[in-house]
């Protein structure tokens, strides 16, 4: 009896043991091999897989090598900003495949196919899982998903209605008239100031989000602000390491919780308001292609936006592209993906519109301007897309 026993718990523990074992190798070789194969025989070129890491070493260290200097004013700033997905398009075509660790990532870089997932509504396209340093960012419409997003959606889109945007015009007209003010008492009558623009815009940002989300000035909300700015630059520093293979910095992951902890409690009334995340998970058909489960969809926007088959001159600044209107700015009408698309498009782009066109007229109403000699041109892509080492301009009263 006692050797039955025995034996049948050796047999269990060696089932259990085996399983274990299947369940890891189909999930770090067999699984993503198969995958591989399905979106191969579909005519999609790209990176080959590699156990575990996958492709990350390879984001990591072009991001590294292309943050590293600034480049000249009439480069292209995508090769600076999205390194690795540039070099992957120019290698393997506008639908290519790389590797997030595990988890295959097609990038698609095609109008017509980047609006078909955008407005897809049939509940395929969900977020892939994410490092939970990043989530601590990410709590608001950008991460939610199902009921919880119909009812967050709702509520939001309702904040961004036109009645309640033109109540707020004498709250924009109140953060720019502080901002010419704050400005002019840099500038002698007749001489000129540097300043570094990127920085005083994020002032203005922040103090129209104080006074109409929550009834108060910059100054008043200013700790939201930093707090949220040194929140997003702990969490692109841990994640940078640790997919680099860098031990974590646990100092730094329990700042970043405090951190979290004290912004959690200023905003606990007023849940921000986030922009889309552009990565999903699917399994459905897009146009003619067949997206097996759990592959990763990217959609790179910028690199649309800067496509020379879609845009004369791409990297020309020249608004005047657009003086019949955004449709026949581009050699494709559906080219122009400023706030995403579908049923996840940035709710508050007239916000943002309104704000902006309300500070630039402000602003050259009093000043005239130029960039300064020691602008250094260096577009980052930290969170959102940023210039690296700020961007300086020279103003003058009119």
């Amino acid at each position: 009896m006692e050797d039955f026993v025995f034996k049948t718990m050796t047999s269990s523990f060696a089932l259990l043991v085996l399983y274990i074992v299947i369940r890891f190798v189909n999930n770090i070789w067999w699984r993503p091999r198969s995958t591989e194969k399905l979106l191969r025989q579909q005519g999609i070129r790209g990176s080959s897989y590699k156990l575990f890491n996958g492709d990350i070493s390879d984001m990591k260290n072009s991001a590294l090598k292309a943050s590293s200097k600034a480049i000249s004013l009439n480069h292209q700033i995508v090769p600076r900003v999205i390194p690795f997905i540039h070099k992957m398009v120019q290698q393997h075509g506008n639908v290519s495949l790389c590797w997030f660790g595990r988890r295959p990532r097609l990038i698609v870089v095609d109008a017509e196919l980047t609006r078909l997932v955008l407005t897809n509504k049939n509940g395929h396209f969900t977020k892939p899982p994410r490092n939970p340093l990043v989530k601590i960012l990410t709590q608001g419409l950008s991460s939610l998903e199902g009921e919880a997003w119909t009812k967050r959606r709702r509520l939001v889109t309702s904040a961004f209605q036109l009645q309640k945007l033109k109540a707020m015009v004498p709250a924009f007209s109140s953060s720019c008239h502080n901002m010419i003010q704050r400005w002019e008492k840099l500038v002698e009558p007749n001489g000129s100031f540097e300043l570094d623009v990127s920085s005083e815009f994020d002032v203005l940002a922040g103090d129209v989000i104080a006074r109409t989300a929550f009834g108060s000035s910059y100054q008043e909300g200013k700790k939201i602000f930093e707090l949220q700015k040194e929140q997003a630059i702990l969490a692109r520093a841990e994640v940078l390491g640790i997919f680099g293979k860098k031990a974590p910095d646990f100092e730094g992951i329990n700042h970043l919780k405090i951190v979290s902890m004290i912004l959690y409690e200023v905003l606990r009334l007023y849940p921000p308001i986030t922009v889309i995340n552009k990565y999903n998970w699917c399994e459905t058909r897009v146009g003619n292609m067949s997206i097996p489960a759990g592959v990763e969809v990217c959609l790179p926007l910028l690199l649309l936006h800067y496509d020379g088959n879609y845009w004369e001159k791409p990297e020309e600044f020249n608004p005047v592209r657009f003086t019949e209107g955004v449709s026949k700015a581009s050699k494709d009408h559906i080219a122009f993906y400023p706030f995403g698309w579908g049923p996840r498009i940035c709710p508050g782009q007239n916000f943002a519109f309104l704000e902006a066109k309300m500070a630039l007229a402000t602003i050259l109403q009093h000043f005239s301007f130029q960039l300064s000699p020691s602008y250094a041109h260096a577009p980052s892509n930290s969170i959102t897309l940023k210039p690296q080492f700020g961007a300086p301009i020279v103003i003058r009263r009119i």
